[in-house]
């Protein structure tokens, strides 16, 4: 059987390339790709899950599925002053050390308001409860997607969807 982790489409161009993290914005439906995600429309699922942000339940309504809503798969929660800026206004702050980004903890510390360690321990959780003899697709998000492509699989197959 199958997990297949999808991103959420492309949101509104006003928040592209900003931290959103728990920001609750909508997609913009004329940038989505129908023909990139068609076989996932056509493909049957045991279990769709998404994160309680807006913009995955809008990607899976595209595709015309139901879905179970999981926290866990939640992109990492940037802090206040944080969300919603982009990497250019950040690198303006008074606080911020181009040394920051010498290192993902480091700059996980400066950007997040949940440590490195709380947001990997709930996408662990996640895939943890996961039965991994049925059809699930996950739409999450591209922070999420990161933590868990860094992990080793026991076997991982990878099938191109064009």
């Amino acid at each position: 059987m199958a997990i297949i982790f999808l991103r959420h489409a492309k949101v509104q161009r006003c928040f592209q390339k900003r931290f959103l993290g728990w920001s609750d914005v909508d997609i913009d439906k004329s940038l989505f790709e129908f023909q990139k995600v068609e076989v996932l429309k056509k493909r049957e699922f045991n279990y769709v899950f998404a994160s309680n942000l807006k913009r995955t339940w809008q990607t899976l309504e595209l595709l015309d599925k139901d879905f179970l809503v999981d926290e866990r798969v939640n992109e990492v929660k940037f802090k206040d002053e944080i969300e919603l800026k982009s990497f250019d206004e950040i690198s303006q702050f008074d606080t911020f050390k181009s040394s920051y980004l010498d290192s993902l903890e480091s700059w996980h510390r400066f950007v997040a308001k949940e440590s490195l360690e709380e947001f990997r321990s709930r996408i662990e959780s996640f895939l943890n409860s996961l039965d991994r003899s049925k059809e699930i697709l996950v739409c999450t998000h591209a922070g999420v997607l990161r933590e868990i492509f860094k992990r080793e699989f026991d076997y991982l197959e990878w099938d191109e969807l064009s």
